[in-house]
Formats: structure tokens, C-alpha cells, sequence
């Protein structure tokens, strides 16, 4: 099984994008470009549930790392995706530490968890998946709102949650139209403060290539750079542009 803290050991920061058109060779596209992850989009993306399994086919094939992110209120789905053999859930909306609790026991096996054995697409692929996956398997929770920063030193101590990731935009969003730039930045310095100081990964979505290069410097392991559906936009957008100069 693939394990997101060996990479991480090997590189200080992983760069990938959202994948969310929905579309296998999109995704494979990605892969050869060189991203180090993919996050393969369950809650605003076009996936269907054999989606979901195609794209983590096509990400294994490329050696390329894959995360698949949960639809909002997604618990029903997190055996079945662990079960094809995704290495690594990312789950959005997380506010409190009895959420992050609720996630971490449903992923894991005992003892640890609750998630139930079975024969599956992830032990066929691995005779000892099973017995490593415990260890080798990562939740990261996306902290998106201006509560979960308030109770984020409890989130990122729980056993069973492997990282923070925020999620910059509905962070924004939940402190109001009136907050400061300032006052953003100091949200998302909580959270990467505290995640680290648990010894947690922390990831972050960054709005350019430029601002990822900060937050590399920042120790964020884990940097998202837009969507494969932006990016597609700005390469056709710059084909035009070209065009009619």
C-alpha cells in the first residue's frame, strides 16, 4: 500500500491539483504532467462511484499518489473507497474534534476503528493490506470554517487523523465579508502552526503557483494548485487570447 507519510519523507512538500471533470483521461493527463498527488474530486466533482474506481486504476498504473475526497456528509462511502484501494481520504466540513473522531473510526480496523474486513479490490492488490493498513493510511480533514480553527489543536491531536488541510476559500467565507486579509492570514497560521506542533501533515490550497512556493517555504507538505477544470479553462483561454492578438 502506498503511504503519503514515506513520500513525504522522501520530498518536504507535494504539489497536486483537484481533479474534478469527472473524466479518466483527465485524470491520467494530470498523472503525466508530473503532479506528485491527485485529489480526486467525490463532493464537487463529476465522479460517479465506477469513476471513482477508474481514476484510482489510472492513478496506480501511473504511480502517481492518490486521494479521494469525500462527499459532504459522506461517512456511507468511506468503507466502499477504502475498499478499492485509495490510500489516503480527504474530508471536507470538518468543524469539530467529535466529527474528526466519527471519520477516524469508521476508516480505521480495529483496534483502532471500527471498519469492517472484508475481501476487496485492496487486499487482492496487496496480501498484507490488511495488517498494514493502520499504519500506512491517511486521513486529513479539511478545516474550512472559523470554528474548526477555534478547536483545531483538538482536531489535530485526535489519534486516526493524519493531517489538516485547509480549505482557503470556505474559510474566508465563514468569517464574513468583513474580514481582513490580515485576519485570514492569522486563521490559516493557527491551523498550520497547530497541526505541525501534533506532528500532523498540514495541506493547504493555494491560489497559484506562486503562492504555493510560499507556503512550501511556510511547511505546508501538502499544496494544491487549482483544478484540472481551471486549468483546462486558462490553457484553451490562452490558446485564444493567442489568436486574436
Amino acid at each position: 500500500m502506498q503511504s503519503l507519510p514515506r513520500l513525504l519523507a522522501e520530498k518536504p512538500a507535494l504539489l497536486g491539483t483537484f481533479c474534478t471533470l469527472g473524466s479518466v483521461e483527465a485524470v491520467e493527463l494530470a498523472c503525466h504532467a508530473g503532479f506528485d498527488f491527485l485529489i480526486i474530486d467525490g463532493q464537487h466533482g463529476a465522479f460517479e462511484l465506477g469513476g471513482l474506481r477508474e481514476a484510482l486504476r489510472a492513478m496506480q498504473a501511473a504511480g502517481c499518489f492518490p486521494i479521494v475526497r469525500l462527499p459532504a456528509n459522506g461517512m456511507m462511502l468511506v468503507e466502499c473507497l477504502l475498499d478499492m484501494g485509495y490510500p489516503a481520504l480527504l474530508a471536507p466540513m470538518v468543524n469539530t474534534p467529535g466529527q474528526a473522531a466519527e471519520l477516524a473510526t469508521a476508516a480505521h480496523y480495529p483496534p483502532c476503528g471500527l471498519r469492517s474486513q472484508s475481501s476487496c479490490r485492496a487486499s487482492l492488490r496487496d496480501a498484507a493490506y490488511r495488517q498494514a493498513f493502520n499504519h500506512d493510511f491517511s486521513l486529513l480533514v479539511m478545516i474550512e470554517h472559523i470554528d474548526a480553527v477555534a478547536a483545531i489543536d483538538d482536531i489535530a491531536a485526535l489519534p486516526g487523523v493524519a493531517g489538516c488541510f485547509v480549505g482557503t476559500t470556505d474559510l474566508a467565507s465563514s468569517m464574513g465579508d468583513g474580514a481582513t486579509r490580515e485576519a485570514i492570514d492569522a486563521a490559516v497560521e493557527r491551523v498550520r502552526s497547530a497541526t505541525l506542533a501534533a506532528g500532523k501533515i498540514a495541506a493547504i490550497a493555494a491560489s497559484s503557483i506562486e503562492a504555493a512556493g510560499r507556503y512550501r517555504a511556510q511547511g505546508f507538505g501538502l499544496i494544491v494548485v487549482a483544478t484540472d477544470r481551471r486549468l483546462l479553462g486558462t490553457a484553451l483561454a490562452q490558446v485564444m487570447t493567442g489568436w486574436q492578438a
